[in-house]
Parts: C-alpha cells; structure tokens; sequence
C-alpha cells in the first residue's frame, strides 16, 4: 500500500496491479522511467550535482522485488546501475550523486524489476519529489533538500545537510512517535495489544487500525489465575482446569504464608510476621511493611512550596506519582 502523498508533482507510481504476473522463475523488467537528459558540461569533476527523490512503497516480503537507478553516458544505448533499493515501509529520502561524470551529458531511469513474477502484488515503488540538484550555493535558501531529517546550511559555496533530530511523519500508518535518526525519519512499532492472550494482534498497514485474529482452538495460554491448569484457548478465551485442593500457588500478597489452592482460588494460610519488607504496588507510600497479613505504608509527602495550596500525593500506575494540588486561599 502506497504512504501518504508527499507532493502533487514528481511523482511516479510503478504499481500496475495484474500486469506483473509471469511465468515461475523467471525474471521480467516491470516498469522503467526515463528521466530527461541532464547536461553536466559545464561542472568541474566532484561537483555536488545529481538526482534526489523520495522512495516509498511496501513490497511484499521475503521477495526479490527492487528498484535499480541506472545510469547511461551513449544517450541511452547502455546502461550501468549505481544502486539497488529493497523493500521498505514508509518514505525514505535517496540522493543519487552524479559529480564524478561532470563534464558530460548523463540519463538517469529508474527500473522496477522482480524475480519472483507470480508472487508480486503491485504494492510499489512509489517515487516523489523527484528532481534534479545542484548542491553549490550562495545562501542557506539554496540548499533544501526536502527532507525534514537535515539541517540545510551553505559554507563556502556549497550545501551542507546535518542529521537532526526533529520529529517527523515516515509515511507508516503502523508507527508512532515518528522522529528523525541518523538522517532517517522512523518510529516505533504501532502497539496493537487488546489484552487477550487468544489473539494474534496486528497492525494493518493499509488503514492503521489494529487487526485481531483469534487463536486457533488448543493453543497455550495464561489466564492469569494461580489456581488453573492447562490454560488454552477457546473461542478467543483463555481458560484453564482447577487445579487440586492443596496446590501451591501465590495470592500476590507478600504478606501471607503458605498459599494454597482451595475451591479454585489461591489464598494463604498464615500471615508474615509484622514488621516484614514488602511493596503495596503504591508509589505513594514509603517504606511499606507487613502488618497482619496486609502491606501498607506512610503516603509520601507533597509540597509545593506554596502555602495556598493542599498537597496531596497522587498514583499514576504502580510505578509513577505526582503531587495534586488544590487552592485553600481566596484570590
């Protein structure tokens, strides 16, 4: 499936759908543009001069499906390939640098090639932005290069493109928190989790909307509960078989002893001696101990310096809190 447009011009798209079906194993040429003839007479050999677009397109995975960027010097007679791009979610910015063949006329095409007809999709490549570039300058205005992941500068006549660390969109509807890395715009994997150990979660790259598939019937599972035994799924549910009366389990509480089983659910059988290290799950409490059989300890103390203010502890998840405050003075 195709990221999302980057701009209404320059833009070409070799995904003709059918047509790229072929015999087994063999190997076909599936779509091929020509750019214009560029004229690079009148450059000095190194120049910063050539061709940049932006690459996109998923192709499908574990084929052999690949653009080539060729490069003729006879008009179009014979052609050499300067690089090979494989499949990749996303848009990601190409710079196809020609200095080393200033002083001559060049052509440029960009070819679409799969070895493996029969199993292709027509899901890309998608180009944009394609143009030409000349990376001499006079000012930093001179030298945009259309990708959000450089920082564009011009020192002593020529452009210069330092990674950054900006936020960005890499085009992936399967992402999140997009930003730039080594010149290169991604973000992590999309979660996608519904909490349900009985299905295979997935994000779907053509509308990123999280998929959830049930779980074969049999497959292994946790449903979490201490007393159950041989956990599987059901119809998208985890359930287990009781375990015996008398089964050592854990009831989560670390201030009771010798937990067992009993009519299914766990529960201890003594109590810890008062006074016993613990955790309550509450970072709102501090040196949390035992004291017959429940863990609990004195709220953390809140203060922000204000005296017109009530300050309270209050518990984001087990893990993080944050003082609450509300107003005592008139205003």
């Amino acid at each position: 499936d195709p990221p999302g447009a980057l701009s209404p011009d320059c833009s070409l798209n070799f995904n003709n759908g059918k047509d790229f079906q072929c015999a087994p194993g063999d190997s076909k040429v599936d779509g091929i543009a020509r750019l214009p003839a560029l004229d690079l007479q009148p450059y000095k050999a190194g120049t910063p001069v050539g061709v940049r677009f932006h690459l996109g397109g998923a192709w499908e995975p574990g084929l052999p499906d690949n653009l080539d960027v060729d490069l003729s010097l006879d008009g179009g007679k014979s052609w050499k390939t300067l690089a090979t791009y494989d499949p990749q979610p996303g848009w990601r910015p190409v710079k196809i640098e020609l200095g080393a063949w200033a002083g001559q006329i060049v052509r440029v095409r960009l070819r679409f090639w799969t070895a493996d007809c029969l199993g292709n999709g027509g899901s890309g490549p998608f180009i944009d932005n394609l143009r030409a570039y000349d990376d001499t300058c006079s000012e930093p205005s001179d030298c945009d290069d259309d990708d959000p992941c450089t920082d564009d500068g011009c020192t002593l006549g020529k452009c210069t493109h330092a990674d950054n660390a900006a936020t960005c969109d890499d085009g992936n509807l399967c992402t999140s928190l997009d930003h730039c890395t080594v010149g290169k715009c991604q973000g992590g994997a999309k979660p996608c989790n519904d909490g349900n150990a009985c299905t295979d979660d997935a994000c779907e790259q053509a509308s990123g909307a999280c998929g959830f598939k049930q779980k074969g019937g049999g497959a292994l599972c946790s449903d979490g509960e201490p007393c159950t035994a041989g956990d599987t799924c059901n119809g998208g549910t985890c359930t287990g078989g009781a375990k015996s009366d008398g089964g050592v389990c854990s009831d989560g509480n670390a201030c009771t002893t010798g937990d067992q089983c009993a009519v299914g659910a766990c529960k201890g059988k003594g109590v810890a001696v008062d006074g016993g290290a613990c955790t309550d799950g509450d970072p709102c409490t501090l040196q949390d101990v035992c004291k017959a059989g429940t863990c609990a300890g004195p709220k953390a103390a809140c203060d922000d310096g204000d005296p017109c203010t009530v300050d309270a502890c209050q518990k984001i998840d087990a893990l993080t809190k944050k003082c609450s405050t509300t107003p005592k003075c008139p205003p």
